[in-house]
């Protein structure tokens, strides 16, 4: 009998393992964090961001609130340092604002991803300037699970390079617009 019953969780097990491993899984819409998150309408928002080697001890940070006045998501600009302390990136990040702290970046794509996002504004890119970066100059970036819509404007990107040869950011000016996505 105890061996029939370690066979039945061991299958269960494996269904379950292959369930979540499996491509039906990792391509649903929304994660199962994702899932349980109450979703609020925001207040839509228009702001622009800087982030400047010289100021790089003030991040810059915004909020985005409910129409009540609510406290919903923390925007913030965090550099993309390399082992030299050379800026070579800067990300737009978008959380929580009950959970700031996390590394989550809900401007991730859901699933499995790797590369280049809207998001990230890398020094090598945007050398030849923000019009023939990898994203343009205009970025748009739909949150689903959150239903937002997020647009990204460059407006200045000032590339240097370091005694070393690195490209470095060293000033970044953003207008970012934040509204809730249509039918929400």
């Amino acid at each position: 009998m105890r061996g029939r019953s370690l066979s039945i969780v061991m299958k269960a097990g494996i269904i379950l393992y292959s369930t979540l491993a499996g491509p039906s899984f990792a391509s649903a819409p929304f994660t199962l964090q994702e899932q349980a998150v109450s979703l609020e309408r925001i207040a839509p928002k228009q702001m622009q961001a800087e982030f400047s080697q010289e100021d790089s001890t003030k991040a810059w940070t915004d909020h985005l609130y409910s129409p009540s006045n609510k406290k919903i998501y923390v925007l913030s600009l965090k550099p993309e340092v390399n082992l030299a302390k050379n800026v070579i990136g800067v990300d737009l990040v978008l959380r929580d604002a009950e959970k700031p702290k996390t590394d989550e970046n809900l401007l991730s794509p859901a699933g499995i991803w790797h590369g280049l996002q809207p998001y990230n504004f890398v020094a090598t890119d945007l050398i030849l300037g923000a019009d023939r970066s990898a994203f343009g100059a205009r970025r748009s970036i739909k949150v689903r699970s959150r239903k937002l819509n997020v647009i990204i404007q460059i407006l200045a990107a000032k590339i240097i390079a370091s005694p070393d040869g690195t490209q470095e950011i060293d000033v970044l000016k953003l207008a970012i617009s934040v509204d809730n996505l249509p039918n929400f």
